[in-house]
């Protein structure tokens, strides 16, 4: 069983649901397909990317993942990121049905 949050930490949690969204100038979205991951002792990596078909006009190659970007963060963050995940699955799941899985 896990211990009641302490009032600084619930008002912390409060603070941050409260805090407007501005996109930095530089601000990017990307499309990817597939996420690996790289574990440090004080971080937390995901490499997102996109699996490439092996198809061009010029020749057959065969396909491949292009790493397209990594995002680094604490652990204690990679495990608040992973419990806000599942809370948002949670609810699409219950909106739209289970997502199948390959």
């Amino acid at each position: 069983m896990s211990e009641p949050e302490s009032k600084p930490d619930q008002e912390k949690k409060h603070l941050l649901k409260d805090l407007q969204h501005h996109k930095a100038q530089d601000f990017y979205s990307i499309y990817t397909n597939t996420a690996g991951f790289g574990v440090g002792f004080y971080d937390f990596q995901i490499i997102f990317g996109r699996i490439v078909s092996g198809h061009s006009k010029d020749e057959n190659v065969e396909p491949y993942i292009e790493d397209i970007a990594g995002v680094t963060m604490s652990w204690e963050h990679a495990k608040a990121l992973a419990t806000s995940l599942s809370k948002v699955i949670d609810s699409y799941e219950l909106d739209h049905g289970k997502i199948r899985q390959p």
